[in-house]
């Protein structure tokens, strides 16, 4: 049997872009010796060894400041979690901005770990949020625990419906995380619920919540 393929590691960002982060994050911040992580979409993450600083690099989604606001009212809101970084701080000057959390050597999440999984959609649901953006690329392994770490514009504030498409999310993720097609798979299953990929969607959805000694015993007896 063929072994999944690794993750590529994510990459580097042209060096305009990221002499650009660089002099933000030593400006707002007054860290030193920061070396680059990756760049996605959204922004560039670099690390002084100690933090992770998220820099976002496109002026429009900066303009969106209701976000900005969203995650600065989040800052030292979310400690003690196992899958969900502190914010630790967030910072905006005109069309930049940049947010901050603490840096941990990981390795790069390869599925499975379902339980892992499991804990990160309770804790999303216990601090009143939502990730629109599940997909193996934004988590990664530390300590021992499966940890996200993509935090920008899709987090938004928790609702019913937004969670259910987070959960399918997360279901697909640890279960077909070598997939090419993992993201087209994604959207197809905001609304092709009957989808074969989702066939054990249901008991995902009720190992997140298992049933108490009252349903499992003293109904039935």
């Amino acid at each position: 049997m063929t072994s999944p393929p690794t993750p590529s590691p994510t990459p580097a960002p042209p060096d305009a872009l990221r002499h650009r982060a660089t002099a933000f994050i030593r400006r707002e911040f007054g860290a030193t010796g920061l070396r680059c992580l990756g760049a996605g979409l959204e922004g560039v993450a670099l690390t002084d060894g100690a933090r992770v600083y998220k820099y976002f690099h496109d002026p429009e989604r900066v303009r969106r400041c209701n976000w900005l606001a969203f995650m600065q009212a989040r800052v030292g809101a979310w400690r003690g979690y196992a899958s969900l970084y502190p914010l630790l701080a967030v910072r905006r000057r005109g069309d930049e901005a940049a947010l901050a959390y603490p840096y941990e050597p990981s390795e790069p999440y390869a599925g499975g770990r379902i339980e892992d999984m499991l804990t990160f959609l309770r804790e999303c649901r216990a601090v009143g949020i939502v990730c629109r953006n599940v997909h193996p690329a934004n988590f990664i392994v530390a300590g021992g625990a499966l940890k996200f770490i993509d935090y920008g514009e899709d987090i938004r504030e928790y609702s019913e419906d937004e969670f259910v498409h987070m959960c399918r999310r997360a279901f697909l993720s640890q279960r077909f995380h070598f997939r090419s097609d993992l993201k087209p798979l994604m959207t197809r299953a905001l609304t092709d619920f009957g989808m074969p990929d989702l066939a054990e969607f249901d008991r995902f959805m009720r190992a997140l919540d298992p049933r108490g000694k009252e349903d499992l015993l003293d109904a039935p007896l």
